[in-house]
């Protein structure tokens, strides 16, 4: 089994969260023991998966979105032969000019602007000369322009199922606004940060080299690499909500 493949033990998996959630201290202890395997063997297996693989990809904040042939990143969620830690706030400790791809899926929004430029710097410095990146991320100009009426049918729609999750008794886009903008978070100090416009995201792409800046459709892409590797759709339970507020921006790496 090569490193990001699915095991077969999601199951055991889901039990094991479902046991270390309620009992915190073992849950915390759980999670540094991974942080320090993870550190203590992430040479061995970045140097095995670049070696062996013709054209490395990196996907930063996994989550339980776990790519077959990437090497799988996240701060949160991680497993050893399935997701390396890595904190992307923080250099990268990874090989320059070893990655021939990058893709990062609703991360980027959760870490503040500065620290996100650094993470762009060092995106493009471990991105091989010609290497391309793909960053899916909420779209500031969608969030924004729920809070200006009327709403066509698909912000109607987005509208009411934002404020369901939100727990709301009826459909309140101020609301769905400001959650977006504040900060929606599936862990204790993990919300959003700072969202961004196709402007504001070419530009910090730009900011860190890259050029080449375009935006693109879910699921698709001009290289085959990196059609069809969305998950967000499978995280929020539908693809529809998740097409209508994810901005998908590549850039290349000259």
């Amino acid at each position: 089994m090569g490193f990001g493949e699915r095991p077969q033990y999601d199951s055991q998996m889901t039990i094991a969260r479902a046991l270390l959630a309620r009992f915190p201290l073992l849950h915390r202890l759980e999670m540094r023991r991974r942080v320090v395997a993870s550190r203590w063997t992430r040479g061995r297996v970045v140097a095995r998966y670049v070696a062996g693989t013709a054209a490395p990809r990196l996907q930063i904040g996994t989550g339980q979105h776990v790519l077959d042939g990437w090497m799988n990143t996240d701060r949160w969620i991680y497993r050893r032969g399935r997701v390396m830690y890595l904190d992307a706030r923080l250099p990268l400790p990874l090989p320059s000019e070893s990655f021939a791809y990058v893709f990062t899926e609703h991360q980027i929004e959760h870490i503040t602007a500065a620290a996100a430029a650094r993470m762009l710097a060092e995106c493009h410095r471990v991105l091989r000369p010609g290497g391309r990146i793909r960053i899916a991320t909420p779209d500031r100009a969608w969030v924004e322009s729920l809070a200006v009426p009327p709403l066509s049918a698909d912000r109607q729609r987005y509208v009411a199922w934002m404020s369901a999750q939100l727990g709301l008794d009826a459909p309140d886009p101020a609301a769905v606004v400001e959650a977006m903008f504040s900060g929606i978070e599936a862990v204790p100090g993990a919300g959003h940060q700072c969202l961004y416009s196709f402007d504001t995201l070419r530009a910090a792409l730009e900011g860190a080299g890259f050029r080449d800046v375009v935006r693109r459709e879910m699921q698709w892409s001009d290289d085959p690499m990196l059609c069809g590797i969305e998950g967000h759709g499978a995280v929020v339970g539908d693809e529809e909500i998740a097409r209508m507020e994810t901005l998908l921006v590549e850039a290349v790496r000259p």
